[in-house]
């Protein structure tokens, strides 16, 4: 079982921050919870280290010429 801190608003924007990157730059909102609902630990992985994990995916993006629906498929792996 997961918790977050809903009493913790740093917390909270913290853990939101990459999904709220994510949505920004056009990645759909079903996309993003279909793939985090079939993959547990990328959703943990976003929350606990949200940020660490937007500039993997960038990098991923950028260096390898991906798309960050594709990058957040071979991180989920």
């Amino acid at each position: 079982m997961f918790t977050l801190p809903w009493v913790d608003q740093h917390a909270i924007n913290s853990a939101l921050y990459p999904f709220k990157e994510l949505l920004n730059l056009g990645i759909q909102p079903e996309f993003l919870e279909d793939a985090c609902l079939h993959e547990e630990k990328l959703f943990r992985s976003m929350i606990k280290n949200g940020q660490s994990i937007y500039k993997m995916l960038t990098i991923f993006v950028e260096n390898f010429i991906m798309n960050y629906e594709d990058s957040i498929r071979m991180f989920a792996k």
